[in-house]
């Protein structure tokens, strides 16, 4: 018993370093007293980040045809009787469905099935375009 209990110890021992270590490692990547930004996946926005801060290209963009736009309606909302809050093209096919913050997130369910990875909103003279791949606007 009294030997099970050091065993325990020496491997909560050898944890407690490695857990100090690589807090350490951590601190000398980001400097300290840094705070690290994180997204919405949880991963570092500083470590994606080029030096200038900006974020790295997205070929995706530079592939993208040019398309017409599909009718401003949701079909799987409509089809399920529900509404949206926003319509979003695909820049690849001119599919038009509803964005996340809708309850049917069908852009993102055709991103999915398609792979079409670029997506704008359907308003006039919009600039924003989201890249599913690379999880931010570009």
């Amino acid at each position: 018993m009294r030997l099970a209990g050091i065993a325990c110890f020496r491997g909560l021992a050898e944890h407690l370093e490695w857990w100090v270590t690589s807090r350490r490692s951590l601190r000398r990547r980001h400097g300290e007293g840094v705070v690290m930004t994180l997204d919405a996946q949880r991963t570092s926005a500083t470590d994606r980040a080029r030096l200038n801060g900006q974020a790295p290209r997205c070929d995706h963009v530079d592939l993208l045809p040019a398309v017409e736009y599909g009718p401003p309606e949701c079909k799987g909302c409509l089809a399920l009787g529900q509404t949206w809050t926003r319509l979003l093209v695909c820049l690849t096919c001119g599919w038009v469905a509803c964005s996340d913050d809708s309850p049917g997130r069908h852009a993102r369910a055709h991103y999915r099935e398609t792979d079409h990875p670029v997506v704008t909103v359907l308003e006039p003279r919009s600039t924003w375009r989201w890249c599913y791949v690379h999880r931010r606007t570009v």
